[in-house]
């Protein structure tokens, strides 16, 4: 660690590292980071011959194709360094010369493709819903929703957490064929969820991951019944601001089942066919008397 009284200057390498060096006596304060073994020029690896800047205790060196040459070395990187250790914080698959740091935000532009960047926290959007948002007391509920990244030059893309961070910029920007071909699956920020009660009663429901498509999901049973207000928050990363959203979810008491009417005894009805009963035995009574007057005629 470089003494606070020690002025040091800053130099980067094309062996891969930045050195920092006490000014007054020479000596060497740290080496940092190595950049990682590369076989697109002859040094073996990215050197660190690009821009620089320093803001706020970190430094900020790029790489670029040595002499302009061509045809022009592929990986450039910009590297975020702590100034004090010579640690590396991240580093950005795009070789982005930094030309000046302010307000947290980084402005710098890529000689290879000309494009000017700004790089900084992003503006995220937190979204929650119910999709039954009346329920009986000790039914439960599928609380959901999504946490996007709404930075200009990747809008309504999932948040990403900050150790894919590397991976996800050279997808989204770095035109890594590998990747555009193989796109990453990185893992989502976390989602705290709260419950407030009609009465101010603060309920923690825990915290819920979002995926690699920003989307995450709770299932919860409420204990009692009431109106309760549910919030979805995203507390920031250092690589993004944070966001949250609200919903509301009312609880009622179970509704007690309807009993089925019985439906009513069966009555035999006998009137509608009595007549008709009495029609036939009289109709039979004709036919057996007239057979009996035939057969007595017969005989005589």
């Amino acid at each position: 660690m470089r003494p606070e009284t020690c002025e040091v200057n800053f130099f980067g390498s094309y062996d891969g590292h930045v050195y920092a060096y006490d000014s007054q006596t020479g000596k060497l304060v740290w080496k940092s980071d190595y950049i990682g073994e590369q076989w697109e020029n002859t040094y073996g690896n990215q050197a660190f011959n690009g821009a620089s800047r320093g803001a706020g205790g970190v430094l900020y060196y790029s790489t670029s194709t040595t002499y302009s040459m061509q045809p022009r070395t592929r990986f450039q990187e910009l590297v975020a360094i702590n100034e004090t250790t010579g640690k590396f914080l991240w580093t950005l698959p795009i070789g982005v010369a930094p030309t000046a740091v302010a307000y947290g935000y980084l402005l710098g532009s890529d000689g290879e493709n000309g494009m000017q960047y700004c790089i900084g926290k992003g503006k995220t959007d937190t979204t929650v819903t119910i999709q039954s948002d009346v329920i009986s007391k000790g039914s439960s509920v599928l609380i959901k929703g999504t946490v996007m990244d709404l930075s200009p030059s990747q809008t309504n893309t999932p948040a990403v957490s900050d150790s894919d961070m590397n991976e996800w910029m050279d997808y989204l920007h770095g035109q890594n064929a590998t990747l555009i071909n193989t796109p990453p699956k990185p893992e989502g920020v976390p989602v705290k969820l709260t419950a407030v009660g009609s009465d101010g009663t603060v309920v923690d429901l825990g915290t819920a991951a979002s995926n690699s498509e920003g989307l995450f999901a709770k299932a919860w049973t409420p204990p009692t019944e009431d109106l309760y207000m549910i919030y979805a928050s995203f507390e920031g990363s250092n690589s993004y601001w944070s966001s949250s959203a609200a919903t509301a979810l009312a609880v009622d008491s179970p509704t007690a089942p309807t009993a089925s009417p019985t439906p009513p005894a069966s009555q035999v009805s006998t009137s509608p066919d009595m007549p008709m009963a009495i029609v036939g035995v009289g109709v039979a009574m004709i036919i057996a008397v007239a057979i009996a007057t035939v057969l007595i005629l017969r005989k005589h």
